[in-house]
This record gives structure tokens, C-alpha cells and sequence, in this order.
């Protein structure tokens, strides 16, 4: 069976979002073990927010999709020296992914890149932004879809790639609508407050320090039950 879920990137980067995924009914008792077999296949946009060793030669990797929130999928042999699907598992990617899918588990078995945005780890405010990012997105979003969060994340990374955005005031204007979104959003004075009113395009005269993205890494780590540790090597 295949599934087909995601958004262009047209529709991205003007805030649209995407369609989810059909359930089909649980199989009687007597069909169970039969569908415990089955393959089925997800297409899906996704971006990457962790990627860990596995085994000799994979990786397991976090990635964020519109339609079915983050997922874990194992990326096999990428770990080779000459392995094609080295970038789907790199963070600060945005591919289209061909998942298989057994018994809940999932396995890459296609990759397309949609946009890469390694540029990011050029410059050392922008990476540490990215991280602080990525990780509260993980453990923010967990099983719950959100199209939006996906799209506004994408953007995001988009501005501390290529946009003219202090990379700091993007962080902050990411973590409050991610704190928002999740139902945790609070108001904030001062600089927090003032950058939580824009839009991440208005944010070039935005600047926003250290100290403000630590409070909100505070609060996110409060909401999530998770302290977002890549917030301390700011």
C-alpha cells in the first residue's frame, strides 16, 4: 500500500499546509497475523532534526514530517564510503522520503532532496540557533501533526541559511510560535515580546541575545520534560 503525504515547496514558503494520511480499520482477529506483514509505503517531505550511529553501517534518524509528526526511520548502509543516501541523513535537510513501513517500524528506502540548507553550519550563531531549534521541535511536536509548525520550521531554517536575519532573533521567533503552538505559549516582555510580535520575515533589524533564547530553552525544557541541552553552549 502506498501513501502519498507532504507539501511542495511552493506551498512552504507561503505558509500552506499539507494533507495527512488515510487510516484503514484494524483487520479481525483471524486477518491479523497476515497484516502484521504488510509493507506499507509513505512518501513524505520531512526534515531531519537528529541522526544517530546504528549498528555497523546505518544510522537512525528523527525527522520531522507535516503529516505525521516525527518519526524514527532507519537509514541502512549510509554509513559506507560510498553510500547515495548520505544526505538523507543529515540534519538541516529537507528531502522528500520513501518510507517502508513494518509492524510501526520504518526504513528509508528513497530519498530526493528538496532543500539542502547546510549553509547553516557555516556560520557558528547560526548552527547553535539551528540546534536549539531542532531539538525543542523533537521533543516539542513528539506524535502530534502539525503542518504549520512544519512549514514555519522550514522557513526558519530558511532564514538562517540564506535570509538576512540575525540568527538569535529567528531562534526566538521560532521557539515562541513552537511554544504556542503546543499549547504552552505564555507572554513575554521586553526583547522576547517585541520578536514574538513579527513575522519571521520582518525580523532584519530584530536582535535578540544569548540570555533570551536560554530563558525560552528554559521554558521549552519545562512544557517538553526535556532539558534542551544544546541550549547550554550558547
Amino acid at each position: 500500500m502506498r501513501v502519498q503525504t507532504g507539501i511542495c515547496l511552493n506551498v512552504v514558503f507561503n505558509r500552506g499546509v499539507c494533507g495527512g494520511r488515510s487510516l484503514c480499520p484494524r483487520p479481525a482477529a483471524a486477518e491479523t497475523s497476515a497484516a502484521e506483514d504488510t509493507v506499507e509505503t509513505l512518501v513524505t517531505e520531512g526534515v531531519v532534526l537528529r541522526a544517530t550511529e546504528y549498528k555497523e553501517y546505518d544510522r537512525l534518524i528523527r525527522i520531522f514530517t507535516p503529516g505525521r509528526a516525527v518519526l524514527t526511520a532507519a537509514v541502512k548502509g549510509v554509513r559506507r564510503p560510498k553510500a547515495k543516501l548520505k544526505f538523507a541523513a543529515q540534519p538541516f535537510s529537507v528531502n522528500e522520503y520513501t518510507l517502508a513501513e513494518k509492524n510501526g517500524y520504518f526504513t528509508v528506502t528513497g530519498c530526493s532532496p528538496v532543500r539542502t540548507l547546510y549553509e547553516i553550519t557555516y556560520d557558528p550563531d547560526a548552527y547553535a540557533a539551528g540546534a536549539v531549534m531542532l531539538e525543542a521541535t523533537e521533543f516539542g511536536i513528539g506524535e502530534i501533526p502539525s503542518p504549520h509548525m512544519f512549514a514555519f520550521l522550514v522557513r526558519a531554517l530558511g532564514k538562517l541559511a540564506y535570509g538576512d536575519a540575525p540568527p538569535y532573533a529567528v531562534c526566538v521567533r521560532y521557539l515562541t510560535e513552537l511554544l504556542r503552538a503546543t499549547g504552552y505559549g505564555r507572554e513575554y516582555g521586553g526583547t522576547i515580546g517585541r520578536i514574538a510580535a513579527l513575522d519571521l520575515d520582518d525580523l532584519a533589524g530584530a536582535e535578540a541575545g544569548k540570555a533570551d533564547i536560554k530563558r525560552l530553552a528554559r521554558d521549552a525544557s519545562d512544557a517538553f520534560l526535556h532539558e534542551i541541552r544544546s541550549a547550554a553552549v550558547l
